[in-house]
């Protein structure tokens, strides 16, 4: 483990912060707000990145070996999504934890974190192609949008 390598030289973290690769789309305020949060809590949990679902969970539906697809939650079927609470799921960009969470970790994740919610502009977990172009497209974005506001300057 990275820690456990550190420290063999004599440098230990109190904070350590793992940064995913395939969140390119964080911003530096993120990651200081997170800690802030973070250390403000005392600590007591990791703080994990998340991002609000784009629509209702209980509406979603799963594709059976069948070929056809079905409700996942059957008696919600007729529950209108604005009628859902908001739901959020792990934004695959990172995480804060402390030297000793780290350590005493098993292979499992633990079951409550300490949430950090990011803008849907910043979160895209590249695993395909899809979610690179969407990356691309959200970061060229942001861009000509930093351009036009310099322009305006």
């Amino acid at each position: 483990m990275t820690v456990q390598r550190y420290a063999e030289t004599g440098e230990t973290f109190d904070e350590i912060c793992l940064i995913y690769a395939t969140a390119p789309l964080l911003e530096p305020s993120d990651l200081i707000e997170a800690q802030a949060a973070f250390k403000s809590a005392g600590f007591r949990a990791i703080t994990l990145a998340i991002a609000k679902f784009p629509s209702a969970p209980e509406r979603a539906l799963r594709g059976g070996d069948d070929g056809l697809v079905r409700w996942n939650a059957p008696d919600s079927r007729l529950t209108h999504s604005q009628d859902c609470g908001p739901a959020y799921y792990d934004a695959g960009a990172f995480c804060w934890f402390t030297r000793a969470q780290v350590m005493a970790s098993d292979s499992s994740p633990p079951l409550a974190f300490l949430p950090h919610v990011l803008p849907a502009s910043r979160v895209v977990d590249i695993n395909d192609e899809d979610d690179f172009a969407l990356a691309e497209a959200l970061y060229r974005g942001r861009m000509a949008m930093a351009e036009r506001r310099q322009a305006a300057v």
